[in-house]
């Protein structure tokens, strides 16, 4: 096939535009385990990326369902030579109620890292509070 420099410069063009991903980061199978839905803004060309999570339990749990929300997280260049092309690495706070103190609340951290290819398949691992949560599915839906 004859590419004319025009062509070549398009399918060689990267992305700059900034792009919405929707999905979730845990394993449905393993009903104990907390499932973690995101919403993210990804910004190619700042390397940056905002959004919401909400931080679900199959089972009633004492934390309830989960919202943070001012997400903050970054695309990680690490030189990955596998299919899994990005990193990206988030951080944020939820506000929970203390036990026993109704009105008393306290910033909890949350963080996550996900390894997806460019469909937003792959593996990742979060944690908030003191609950772990590693080596789990991350699936775009």
């Amino acid at each position: 096939m004859d590419l004319k420099p025009k062509e070549i410069v398009e399918v060689n063009k990267v992305n700059t535009q900034a792009y919405v991903v929707n999905g979730i980061l845990g394993n449905a199978n393993h009903l104990i385990e907390p499932i973690m839905h995101f919403s993210l803004v990804i910004e190619p060309k700042d390397k940056t990326v905002s959004g919401v999570i909400n931080i679900t339990h199959i089972h009633p749990s004492s934390d309830g369902d989960i919202v943070i929300k001012g997400l903050k997280g970054r695309i990680v260049d690490d030189g990955l030579k596998t299919s899994l092309t990005q990193k990206i690495a988030l951080e944020g706070v939820y506000l929970k109620a203390q036990k026993y103190k109704d009105k008393v609340l306290k910033k909890v951290k949350f963080s996550a890292e996900l390894l997806v290819d460019n469909s937003w398949s792959g593996k990742g691992r979060f944690s908030f509070g003191s609950n772990k949560i590693e080596f789990v599915p991350v699936q775009r839906y």
